[in-house]
């Protein structure tokens, strides 16, 4: 396995809906969609889809990247997001 380079893009190839977590410290992200997203190069992906509510992804939804900091943590994560007209979009605009 070696790193390659990705535009960013793909669609939602499965999903679930997380209503309940153990930690409270996330309690009130609930309900939230992980997702496998297929990538358009052809990998999937695990991630979370945001900026939506739930009802709104479904599988074969177009999905774009988004980086969110997580300065409490030290690290940034990649996560998705669904939008219109994926392919209009450079990997440098990020959604």
């Amino acid at each position: 396995m070696v790193w390659a380079p990705s535009s960013g893009h793909g669609k939602v190839f499965a999903k679930v809906v997380v209503h309940q977590v153990r930690d409270p410290d996330y309690q009130q992200e609930v309900p939230y969609v992980l997702a496998l997203v297929e990538l358009d190069e052809g990998p999937l992906f695990s991630t979370r889809i945001v900026d939506c509510l739930p009802s709104q992804v479904s599988i074969g939804a177009e999905v774009a990247v988004l980086f969110y900091d997580v300065p409490e943590a030290g690290h940034t994560l990649p996560v998705f997001a669904l939008c219109a007209g994926c392919g209009e979009l450079g990997p440098e605009t990020g959604a």
